[in-house]
């Protein structure tokens, strides 16, 4: 049973003396051991405490929540949906669980209210039960000063989610034409150019059905030095790092629905001859983490993330989704040829009445 977090140390006690009763000794006469009566009478008495503790703490936000599952058999949505208060501070990228609850005859119940801190914003998101298969989002609120008052009594608290079909795979090609062309500076310090052959990124699929694979990403670029033993050089490398896409749980920024994550550290050398392969060597221990994390941002935010937004927005025969509408995902495949993905859609106020019919 739910209890408000004032009750909770009540309701610890109560679990406490139901487990000591299921475990209470029974005599060789087949009767419970002298005691019993004692602690039974101890638990109706924490029992009632309780009832009375959450009397006076009555639910706070509640609202409706509608999911429908438009995938072919209707079947991949894992009950019972869950629903997350959090509190969210965008600035900073943090994300804290308030509480979290089934819904329940299509209604979400919070002990909290739908206002946020001082200096904070507030936000819900709502989840598969636990699976192997969709352990992503359904849907996320994004950072909001104060969530609407719920439905019925207010139409623009209505939680609608919608599963599609998934869309088409989008094709390792597609996503190598939009990496950094030869000649591109990126943002290190110092700053890296790009050089031939152009960046590419390579997939493994998969061995079983419940991982995700990975992705490879390879680039050749130059990097000029100064302090070496010749002074200013331009010193050519090879970068390469190898990461799992897997889905988004960002609070802060809807847009971002996948992320990429290293599976080990990358790999940096270079062909430079001695002495300015070891020079090269020291310099790199900063240089690698600084370029992972310039790739990793580039992919999430620039490539894979805005990729997948439109091919969800092509699905639905649409340039772009309706304001309102956010996009969450609830897995993601690595295919040999390319990336495919589960998305679910959702919006509060209503969002099959804003797209089109679901593919």
């Amino acid at each position: 049973m739910a209890v408000p977090p004032e009750c909770s140390d009540l309701n610890d006690e109560v679990g406490q003396l139901v487990e000591v009763i299921s475990d209470w000794p029974i005599e060789d006469s087949g009767l419970p051991k002298p005691g019993l009566a004692v602690t039974l009478n101890q638990l109706a008495g924490k029992k009632a405490a309780l009832d009375a503790c959450i009397a006076q703490h009555p639910r706070g936000y509640q609202t409706q929540v509608v999911v429908r599952d438009f995938t072919k058999g209707g079947s991949t949505l894992s009950l019972p949906v869950r629903g997350v208060r959090w509190e969210l501070a965008p600035g900073d990228g943090v994300q804290h669980i308030l509480e979290a609850h089934s819904v329940e005859d299509q209604t979400i119940s919070f002990w909290g209210t739908g206002s946020a801190d001082p200096d904070r914003s507030i936000g819900v998101s709502f989840h598969d039960a636990p699976n192997i298969l969709f352990q992503g989002p359904l849907f996320r609120s994004g950072p909001l000063p104060a969530l609407p008052p719920g439905s019925p009594g207010n139409q623009a608290g209505l939680i609608e989610i919608g599963i599609p079909n998934p869309p088409p795979p989008i094709d390792v090609a597609t996503i190598n034409s939009v990496l950094p062309a030869v000649g591109t500076v990126l943002s290190t310090s110092p700053p890296v150019s790009v050089a031939a052959p152009a960046p590419t990124l390579t997939l493994s699929p998969a061995g079983t059905g419940d991982t995700a694979g990975t992705a490879t990403f390879q680039l050749s670029g130059t990097v000029q030095l100064s302090g070496s033993p010749v002074g200013s050089v331009t010193i050519p490398f090879q970068f390469s790092v190898t990461f799992t896409i897997t889905p988004s749980g960002d609070m802060n920024v809807t847009t971002r629905v996948c992320k990429v994550t290293a599976t080990a550290p990358a790999s940096l050398t270079t062909t430079a001859p001695e002495p300015l392969g070891s020079f090269f060597s020291l310099f790199a221990q900063t240089l690698a983490p600084m370029l992972t994390g310039r790739i990793f941002d580039f992919m999430q935010d620039s490539v894979l993330n805005p990729a997948i937004l439109n091919a969800v927005a092509g699905a639905f025969g649409l340039t772009n989704l309706p304001a309102g509408v956010v996009v969450s995902m609830r897995r993601v495949m690595i295919l040999l040829t390319g990336m495919s993905f589960s998305p679910a859609l959702g919006a509060f106020g209503g969002l099959f009445s804003r797209l089109p019919p679901f593919p």
